[in-house]
């Protein structure tokens, strides 16, 4: 029997309770929906394959254009932003949804269970799945003939089961500013 997910063995960060704003909450049922078809390496690609970051991006209304090459979209969070990297997220946009970072990386690493962690494609991940992105893109799952990333649904289980390692500690109250701004600390 190939790969099953399971959250079992696996200790979220905090046990407090946490309450998803309601962005957060529209980004997982949009996951959870079947409605995006995956993709990985860019938030979209020019055939409407998206990273679960991606799917967070339309959601929040980021501007976008086809990038030059032709095969995925620039996003950037208002028209006062230059366009950012096809593959993470623009600031404004990682900070509206309280994410660590703008490829969603965790608190700590993650090992799922039934995965080898010592023998996979990416020397990075030998101490676990560091962020959403990693979870969406890095191909290690076995899964018939080759091996696969995870889902979108499993990532919003992984979400709904560990936020505190997803989102910042500030998440439930948006307008305290974690950190001073770099313009506020010159």
């Amino acid at each position: 029997m190939g790969f099953q997910f399971t959250l079992e063995g696996l200790t979220p960060l905090s046990p407090i309770p946490y309450v998803f704003s309601p962005e957060q909450e529209a980004w997982l049922v949009a996951l959870e929906s079947g409605k995006h078809k995956q993709g990985q390496g860019v938030l979209r690609s020019s055939t409407d394959e998206y990273c679960c970051l991606g799917v967070l991006a339309e959601m929040l209304g980021c501007e976008k254009r086809l990038a030059n090459t032709g095969t995925a979209y620039e996003y950037r969070s208002d028209a006062s932003q230059p366009y950012d990297s096809t593959g993470f997220l623009p600031y404004a946009t990682r900070r509206q949804a309280r994410l660590h970072s703008s490829l969603g990386a965790f608190t700590r690493p993650v090992k799922f269970p039934g995965l080898d962690y010592g023998k996979g494609p990416e020397p990075d991940l030998e101490k676990g799945h560091g962020s959403l992105a990693a979870m969406n893109d890095v191909r290690m799952i076995p899964d018939g003939n080759g091996l696969r990333a995870f889902s979108f649904s499993e990532i919003a289980a992984y979400i709904r089961f560990d936020p505190w390692n997803v989102f910042d500690q500030y998440a439930q109250d948006v307008s305290v500013e974690p950190w001073p701004l770099l313009s506020e600390a010159a």
